[in-house]
């Protein structure tokens, strides 16, 4: 299994992508580290309770993480699942289709 890291800071409001390339040394399960944080998200506020991003690899369909850690930085463990040898892309973006209405 490999593991990688990636940092992406994700802002309330915005929907700019991030694009982190990586290489696999050889086939297999794929897992990443990625620190994420929210500003301006308060599970306290009504409307601003988090935000979602969608994190896709390569041109596979995404998956969302829901972060809860508002403007702390937190670490969220994903598996990113079958790669091949060789380079990939990862593809973070705040997703729009369910932001919180705030």
């Amino acid at each position: 299994m490999m593991r990688t890291a990636f940092v992406a800071i994700v802002l309330a409001g915005s929907a700019l992508a991030q694009t982190f390339p990586f290489e696999a040394p050889r086939a297999g399960e794929a897992v990443a580290d990625i620190v994420l944080s929210s500003s301006g998200a308060d599970w306290a506020k009504a409307g601003h309770e988090a935000a979602m991003v969608d994190v896709r690899v390569d041109d596979r369909p995404s998956f969302q993480i829901m972060l809860y850690g508002g403007d702390a930085r937190r670490k969220y463990a994903v598996f990113l699942g079958a790669v091949e040898a060789g380079h990939h892309e990862l593809k973070i973006e705040q997703n729009t289709r369910y932001p919180a209405p705030g």
